[in-house]
């Protein structure tokens, strides 16, 4: 029995120590201006890829649109921010139910900011926007590839195609993971992501196809088949990675 405990102890005493030291990597990253710069420059090319259409839709002024990047970048920077700074603290890290209220409350300042800044008419647009960014990326592979064929897809196409996407979604649809993440510890957030990319797009579901052929043309309508079976492709390949390469 004393053999049992002494084994466990010093189980967890390894595991305490990988933690700190990810905690440790962590705050050197985030001390390192070189490493700032390239993040936070990294973290402005993935607005654009995200939010294009939202800012051609507000249609902001230049100050304006400055600021409401800026805001939105904040927002990205939350979780690793609240991480970093639990991580450095004297005191030692927060417990995880602390650290998950720390960045809700560091999230709901941000947002709060956005609103003002947007106002409450394109503050809902923006939040509209930001529920579907899943469907849009999705209708984005659409756009793209109908794009140079005779029959590309029309604005009016592609906002209906994200409203059948939402209706037809499933109500606990998950995100996949950022490509790049540093886990701190076994607590929760578990992970915190470095360079962000594109949310997970929008599954093409037999329910999407049979209704998008009440908005795609004859010529349109194959395409999101293709796309459905590339997706399929997709999780298969993903299922016999984990299989093979158990975490």
């Amino acid at each position: 029995e004393r053999d049992d405990f002494a084994a466990r102890s010093a189980t967890e005493e390894r595991a305490g120590s990988a933690r700190s030291r990810r905690g440790g990597a962590l705050v050197r990253l985030m001390d390192n201006p070189e490493f700032v710069d390239a993040l936070g420059r990294q973290r402005q090319a993935m607005l654009d890829v995200r939010f294009a259409g939202l800012f051609r839709q507000l249609n902001l002024g230049t100050d304006e649109l400055a600021a409401f990047k800026h805001l939105l970048a904040e927002k990205e920077n939350v979780v690793l921010d609240v991480v970093t700074v639990s991580e450095s603290s004297p005191q030692g890290p927060l417990s995880p139910e602390s650290l998950r209220a720390s960045v809700r409350a560091a999230q709901l300042q941000v947002e709060d900011a956005i609103h003002s800044s947007l106002g409450t008419e394109r503050y809902a647009i923006y939040r509209d926007y930001e529920r579907t960014v899943a469907q849009r990326a999705m209708v984005a592979q659409l756009e793209q590839r109908l794009s140079y064929t005779a029959a590309p897809l029309s604005p009016t196409q592609s906002e209906a195609l994200v409203r059948i996407l939402v209706a037809t979604a499933p109500p606990a649809a998950t995100e996949t993971a950022p490509a790049l993440t540093v886990v701190v510890r076994a607590g929760v957030p578990e992970a915190v992501p470095l360079l962000p990319t594109n949310r997970a797009t929008g599954r093409v579901t037999e329910d999407v196809i049979a209704q998008s052929q009440t908005v795609l043309t004859p010529a349109q309508v194959s395409a999101p088949r293709e796309i459905q079976v590339e997706q399929q492709a997709a999780a298969k390949a993903a299922e016999l990675i984990r299989e093979a390469l158990p975490v």
